[in-house]
């Protein structure tokens, strides 16, 4: 399932897509031929699917000593007061971390060919994939009868999603050429979106959304 921050980011790519499939011609016949060789259409995909890596964990534990001097006056109205040391306490450190990791990722294309004046059309989805990134940090500091737990680390979700269309032309004049050259120009709008949530509440979460446009001849 698609993370819901990047849900509304999809729908306006989509959107986008159907909009440039529509208003851009995806047939063109050939004007010089009174008969028409017709059309290759070719369909590629692929898809990879991962599971979750395993987590990687590890653990310490140590005793620290707080050098700190506490100085407390034995009567609010007198100078008298009480020097203490700090005292000694256990730490007990625990991590587990999950590397990064792509979920799911998924490549698709059509290419609509005409066999007569060998132009064509090309609408792809050259990137769908979803990952995430954890990495949780604890320490319980032990003072006597008393356990405090000082969580830190942080959940990451990222999505990144791209199409591309493309036009062009081959120089060829044989339908059934092993080597074809030709020429192309395209454009490929892309979103990347990411959400860093952090464990500590001192920490801020991240959220943020990437657009980006790429013209290639």
């Amino acid at each position: 399932m698609l993370p819901r921050f990047f849900i509304r980011h999809y729908v306006k790519l989509l959107i986008s897509f159907f909009l440039l499939a529509v208003f851009t011609p995806s047939e063109i016949e050939a004007q010089s031929r009174s008969r028409s060789r017709g059309k290759t259409i070719s369909v590629t995909h692929s898809l990879n699917i991962w599971q979750k890596r395993t987590p990687y964990n590890w653990a310490n534990e140590f005793t620290s000593q707080n050098d700190t001097l506490f100085l407390r006056f034995l009567t609010s109205n007198s100078g008298t007061f009480l020097i203490k040391e700090g005292e000694p306490f256990d730490v007990v450190y625990t991590r587990e971390n999950v590397a990064p990791s792509i979920g799911l990722a998924l490549a698709a294309s059509v290419r609509i060919l005409n066999n007569d004046n060998f132009l064509f059309h090309e609408f792809a989805i050259t990137r769908l994939s979803i990952g995430s990134n954890e990495d949780v940090i604890n320490y319980t500091i032990k003072k006597g009868e008393t356990n405090h737990i000082v969580p830190f680390g942080f959940k990451q979700r990222f999505a990144h999603i791209a199409v591309r269309y493309s036009f062009g032309k081959y120089f060829v004049k044989r339908r059934k050429s092993k080597v074809r050259f030709g020429i192309s120009g395209g454009v490929e709008p892309s979103v990347y979106a990411l959400k860093v949530t952090p464990r500590n509440f001192n920490d801020y979460p991240l959220k943020g959304t990437i657009y980006s446009i790429e013209m290639s001849l």
